[in-house]
């Protein structure tokens, strides 16, 4: 190891020594989970760990420690997102897991044809902008760009698509 390499692992060794442990407790206030809060923490300072080897980090300075609490804030919710998404995907294969009766199958098969009718009815561009964004699996940004629009327009048409939407199919379920 040369005297660099030395140094950088000295002054790497010092932080996880000095600042592991309290992050690792900053952690855990957002996952309390143990298992989740070492594994987040010790990402971090092979994170930081990597950073110092390749220069783009300066050892030893009040950047550093805030770039650690910051990074492992960060991982913390980027984690409990990635939670609250898995949570809502399982709700939904479970939602909509195979139906057992006939008369199950169909009423959602009817239920199916009224959205389809209800997306028949909307105005365009708003028609347009749903059938590229989930019939042709487009991005929003995709799809502004082939209606030479914004991106902010696509997301406020399509909050103004599922309001409608909403208020038309509430009327057939009440």
């Amino acid at each position: 190891m040369c005297n660099q390499e030395q140094t950088t692992a000295a002054r790497m060794e010092a932080l996880f020594k000095r600042f592991y442990r309290p992050l690792y407790l900053y952690a855990l206030t957002f996952l309390r989970d143990e298992d989740q809060a070492k594994d987040i923490t010790g990402g971090v300072f092979q994170t930081v760990w990597e950073m110092l080897r390749e220069g783009s980090l300066a050892p030893d300075t009040r950047q550093t420690v805030g770039f650690l609490y910051t990074t492992v804030r960060r991982r913390c919710l980027d984690k409990l997102r990635h939670d609250q998404v898995m949570d809502r995907y399982t709700h939904l294969q479970e939602a909509t897991a195979p139906l057992g009766t006939e008369e199950e199958v169909m009423d959602f098969e009817r239920r199916i044809e009224q959205v389809k009718d209800v997306i028949e009815l909307l105005p365009e561009p708003e028609k347009s902008i749903l059938k590229c964004t989930y019939y042709k699996k487009m991005t929003y940004k995709e799809t502004a760009e082939l209606l030479h629009t914004s991106v902010n327009m696509i997301h406020k048409r399509m909050s103004k698509v599922f309001r409608m939407m909403r208020e038309k199919l509430k009327k057939e379920y009440e």
